[in-house]
């Protein structure tokens, strides 16, 4: 990093300005190391400098910060969602990655409550509460009312909110839901993302092949 610092202070010495990638390199160095002061000072020069901190900024961030226990990422969440950054499924990865196995659903639920413009109102200074978990069946109801929201109001981000839930019920083993979520998709005319199709993939390798007395069909298989 020190190498890496003076070759950005000779940038600027040389009137050679700075990119976003640069500044996300650097960030991520200072990150990885834990010196999150000094990622925190680049951001702030960053911003200064006039450019805008994108997802990957966030993300960055976002994600050593889960790794390593702090609370400081519902800041930084905060934070992404104020500078009108919206999430997507690779920050809802990392997040759900990083909370009780089983949650996944209601992680869900706040990234699309994030991504509905008319969410941003609320409250989502914790994400989630696990003391207040509702029924999962009403919370994957409300959090299916809320996609067909975001189809019909924000169709540019619905591949995206309709993936993320896809990618929870398939990290949460609920594949016969995720297959109907694609069923889903088809009538607005919507395109699961790779990650989505990965991620179904994945699950079902998760399970053991259904025996068959018919040696044509375990073949088939």
């Amino acid at each position: 990093m020190k190498t890496a610092m003076s070759l950005f202070l000779r940038m600027l010495k040389v009137g050679c300005e700075p990119d976003n990638y640069t500044y996300n390199t650097l960030i991520h160095g200072f990150v990885h190391l834990g010196l999150f002061d000094k990622a925190w000072l680049l951001y702030k020069k960053k911003v200064n400098c006039g450019l805008k901190p994108n997802m990957v900024t966030y993300q960055i961030m976002i994600s050593k910060y889960c790794k390593d226990k702090k609370v400081d990422c519902n800041t930084v969440y905060l934070l992404m969602l104020g500078s009108g950054i919206i999430p997507d499924h690779v920050l809802f990865f990392t997040l759900a990655k990083n909370h009780p196995k089983g949650d996944e659903v209601h992680v869900s639920l706040t990234i699309l409550q994030a991504i509905d413009t008319r969410a941003y109102e609320i409250e989502l200074s914790i994400i989630p509460s696990y003391m207040e978990h509702k029924c999962a069946d009403n919370m994957m109801l409300e959090t299916e009312c809320l996609l067909e929201d975001i189809a019909r109001s924000q169709s540019c981000l619905a591949d995206t909110a309709f993936c993320i839930y896809m990618i929870a019920l398939c990290m949460g083993g609920k594949l016969d839901s995720a297959f109907l979520c694609i069923d889903k998709m088809a009538s607005p005319g919507l395109l699961p993302l790779l990650s989505a199709y990965n991620s179904l993939i994945k699950a079902e390798s998760n399970f053991p092949p259904i025996e068959c007395k018919d040696r044509e069909c375990n073949l088939s298989r």
